[in-house]
């Protein structure tokens, strides 16, 4: 689906904005998880929204975060070789409000916090390539050297395969942790780790719905930076946009090469007859006769 220019969720409908908690008192260790819950139940209770979630860096918006993996009873692979993955880490309910289909599986839940066993979610591109004609729900990964006490990970979903970057793209390895089992988005007070995208969904106009969201928000924390308010359907569009200019930029050049190549064939041809030229005057000029002449 997404070679043939689709995203693999729906995009209207949702307003995304980025909440950053960096160089707030909201940063301090132990702090980030509540400050972001509360978040997520203010915005929740907004008129018109459905369904809310977090996401630490967008699909579409150009944020690709690869980082190397190894999966459990298998040997590590050689240094060039390490398998990888688009990590990105959510909150319950991401792919229910994105509307991205959980194919096997579950989605990450409340229960998912620092004191439970690590899960993950991955995409059906990585179950499909590292476990052909297997089930992948309850196998583990882990982002961990294996041979020194890793913190193993195991599959609790698979979703459907969506766009990152752009929409033509091949579909590559993405895999989902729970925002509220992940350390360096909780306790890293700086850039780039301390923002949170929030997704809304709303049945109303969501870029409309923005002043009330944005207000929900500064109940809580007044001093909250928001920032890169807009609906997915603009996401989408940028990301849309700038394939769509590479395929009419490679379209370009392709026409400038053609016409090049009809001009050299043009002269080429127009030398050769002028050289033809020179011969058949010569040989009327030394008495060819016509039927001669037009051999040539």
């Amino acid at each position: 689906a997404v070679r043939n220019g689709e995203p693999g969720c729906v995009p209207a409908g949702v307003l995304s904005l980025v909440v950053g908690v960096a160089g707030t008192e909201q940063a301090a260790a132990g702090h980030t998880a509540d400050f972001y819950q509360g978040v997520l139940q203010r915005v929740s209770a907004v008129p018109g929204v459905q369904s809310v979630s977090g996401i630490s860096h967008l699909p579409l918006a150009g944020d690709e975060w690869g980082f190397p993996f190894h999966i459990e009873g298998r040997p590590p692979e050689p240094p060039g070789k390490e398998l990888v993955a688009t990590y990105r880490a959510v909150f319950p309910g991401y792919f229910r409000t994105m509307r991205i289909p959980v194919l096997r599986g579950r989605d990450v839940s409340d229960a998912e916090h620092r004191r439970a066993p690590g899960v993950v979610v991955i995409n059906d591109y990585l179950a499909r390539r590292y476990w052909p004609g297997e089930d992948a729900i309850g196998k583990r990964i882990t982002f961990d050297d294996p041979a020194k006490n890793p913190s193993w990970l195991t599959v609790v979903g698979v979703t459907k395969n969506t766009a990152r970057a752009n929409w033509v793209s091949p579909p590559e390895e993405e895999v989902f942790l729970p925002y509220l089992q992940n350390r360096t988005y909780l306790d890293t007070p700086s850039p780039p780790f301390a923002y949170l995208t929030l997704v809304v969904r709303t049945g109303l106009d969501p870029a409309a719905l923005a002043p009330a969201i944005r207000g929900a928000i500064h109940s809580l924390d007044r001093n909250t930076p928001l920032s890169e308010i807009q609906t997915m359907d603009h996401v989408a569009a940028e990301a849309n946009g700038q394939s769509r200019f590479y395929l009419v930029l490679l379209g370009a050049f392709a026409a400038v090469a053609l016409v090049l190549a009809g001009v050299g064939i043009y002269g080429v041809l127009g030398y050769s007859d002028s050289r033809r030229t020179d011969v058949i005057g010569i040989r009327l000029a030394w008495g060819a006769q016509g039927r001669d002449v037009r051999k040539v």
